[in-house]
Protein backbone atom coordinates (compact mmCIF):
# COMPACT_ATOMS: atom_id res chain seq x y z
CA UNK A 1 0.00 0.00 0.00
CA UNK A 2 0.93 3.53 -0.16
CA UNK A 3 -0.16 6.31 1.88
CA UNK A 4 -1.88 9.08 -0.34
CA UNK A 5 -0.03 12.69 1.23
CA UNK A 6 -0.05 15.81 -1.12
CA UNK A 7 3.00 14.77 -3.35
CA UNK A 8 1.22 11.62 -4.15
CA UNK A 9 -1.63 13.27 -5.06
CA UNK A 10 0.29 15.72 -6.96
CA UNK A 11 2.11 13.34 -8.77
CA UNK A 12 -0.87 11.51 -9.77
CA UNK A 13 -2.39 14.82 -11.30
CA UNK A 14 0.34 15.47 -13.74
CA UNK A 15 0.43 11.76 -14.44
CA UNK A 16 -3.50 12.13 -15.38
CA UNK A 17 -2.24 15.43 -17.37
CA UNK A 18 0.18 13.65 -19.23
CA UNK A 19 -1.89 10.78 -20.17
CA UNK A 20 -3.84 13.24 -22.61
CA UNK A 21 -6.84 11.18 -21.48
CA UNK A 22 -10.11 12.29 -19.42
CA UNK A 23 -10.22 11.49 -15.51
CA UNK A 24 -13.08 8.87 -16.78
CA UNK A 25 -10.67 6.88 -18.77
CA UNK A 26 -7.89 6.81 -17.00
CA UNK A 27 -9.69 5.61 -14.08
CA UNK A 28 -11.55 3.24 -16.21
CA UNK A 29 -7.56 1.97 -17.72
CA UNK A 30 -6.68 0.76 -13.66
CA UNK A 31 -9.98 -0.72 -12.66
CA UNK A 32 -11.26 2.56 -10.77
CA UNK A 33 -14.76 4.43 -10.49
CA UNK A 34 -14.39 8.09 -11.90
CA UNK A 35 -15.56 8.56 -8.26
CA UNK A 36 -13.24 6.98 -6.44
CA UNK A 37 -10.27 8.65 -8.88
CA UNK A 38 -11.89 11.66 -7.48
CA UNK A 39 -11.73 10.80 -3.71
CA UNK A 40 -8.46 10.07 -4.40
CA UNK A 41 -7.42 13.26 -5.71
CA UNK A 42 -9.46 15.03 -3.31
CA UNK A 43 -7.77 13.38 -0.04
CA UNK A 44 -10.84 11.25 0.77
CA UNK A 45 -8.84 8.21 0.39
CA UNK A 46 -6.07 8.17 2.07
CA UNK A 47 -3.81 4.95 0.85
CA UNK A 48 -3.79 2.91 -2.39
CA UNK A 49 -4.19 -0.55 -2.88
CA UNK A 50 -2.08 -3.50 -4.06
CA UNK A 51 -4.86 -4.08 -6.94
CA UNK A 52 -4.92 -0.24 -8.03
CA UNK A 53 -0.73 -0.23 -7.44
CA UNK A 54 -0.42 -2.89 -10.20
CA UNK A 55 -2.77 -1.88 -12.03
CA UNK A 56 -0.76 1.47 -12.38
CA UNK A 57 2.12 -0.44 -13.13
CA UNK A 58 1.00 -2.74 -16.00
CA UNK A 59 -1.70 -0.29 -17.14
CA UNK A 60 -0.37 3.10 -17.37
CA UNK A 61 3.36 2.02 -16.94
CA UNK A 62 4.08 3.81 -13.99
CA UNK A 63 6.55 3.71 -11.64
CA UNK A 64 5.15 2.92 -8.23
CA UNK A 65 8.12 3.87 -6.57
CA UNK A 66 8.27 7.31 -7.81
CA UNK A 67 4.70 7.78 -7.17
CA UNK A 68 5.30 7.02 -3.43
CA UNK A 69 8.00 8.99 -3.15
CA UNK A 70 8.80 11.45 -6.35
CA UNK A 71 12.23 9.92 -6.46
CA UNK A 72 13.50 7.65 -9.71
CA UNK A 73 12.19 7.30 -13.07
CA UNK A 74 8.42 8.41 -13.89
CA UNK A 75 7.86 5.52 -15.93
CA UNK A 76 8.84 1.68 -16.08
CA UNK A 77 9.95 -0.29 -19.04
CA UNK A 78 6.63 -1.80 -19.54
CA UNK A 79 5.32 -2.31 -23.02
CA UNK A 80 2.06 -0.81 -22.60
CA UNK A 81 -0.71 -3.11 -24.42
CA UNK A 82 -4.22 -2.62 -24.73
CA UNK A 83 -5.61 -1.83 -21.81
CA UNK A 84 -8.58 -4.18 -21.33
CA UNK A 85 -6.15 -6.90 -22.14
CA UNK A 86 -4.03 -5.34 -19.48
CA UNK A 87 -7.01 -5.32 -16.91
CA UNK A 88 -7.67 -9.22 -17.80
CA UNK A 89 -4.24 -10.09 -17.19
CA UNK A 90 -4.58 -8.51 -14.18
CA UNK A 91 -7.22 -9.87 -13.05
CA UNK A 92 -5.52 -12.92 -13.91
CA UNK A 93 -2.16 -12.12 -12.28
CA UNK A 94 -4.04 -11.16 -9.29
CA UNK A 95 -6.26 -14.64 -8.79
CA UNK A 96 -2.99 -16.64 -9.03
CA UNK A 97 -0.37 -18.29 -5.99
CA UNK A 98 2.96 -17.48 -5.69
CA UNK A 99 4.34 -19.95 -7.69
CA UNK A 100 2.25 -19.29 -10.63
CA UNK A 101 3.23 -15.92 -10.13
CA UNK A 102 7.22 -16.33 -10.88
CA UNK A 103 5.86 -18.38 -13.71
CA UNK A 104 3.61 -15.91 -14.86
CA UNK A 105 6.65 -13.22 -14.56
CA UNK A 106 9.06 -15.44 -16.15
CA UNK A 107 6.40 -15.94 -19.25
CA UNK A 108 5.85 -12.36 -19.87
CA UNK A 109 10.07 -11.74 -19.71
CA UNK A 110 10.68 -14.23 -22.30
CA UNK A 111 8.12 -12.80 -24.58
CA UNK A 112 9.25 -9.24 -23.90
CA UNK A 113 13.07 -10.56 -25.12
CA UNK A 114 11.56 -12.17 -28.36
CA UNK A 115 9.53 -9.09 -28.63
CA UNK A 116 12.55 -7.00 -28.31
CA UNK A 117 15.02 -9.46 -30.59
CA UNK A 118 12.38 -9.05 -33.56
CA UNK A 119 12.51 -4.59 -33.28
CA UNK A 120 16.90 -4.71 -33.66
Amino acid sequence: MVRIDSGVISRLEVLIEESDVQKKEFADSIGLLPSSLSDILKGRIKSLSKKTLLALELCRGINIGWLATGKGERYTEVVKIDSELTMDLFFLYDALDSDNRKLFKLLCTSFEREQNKGNR
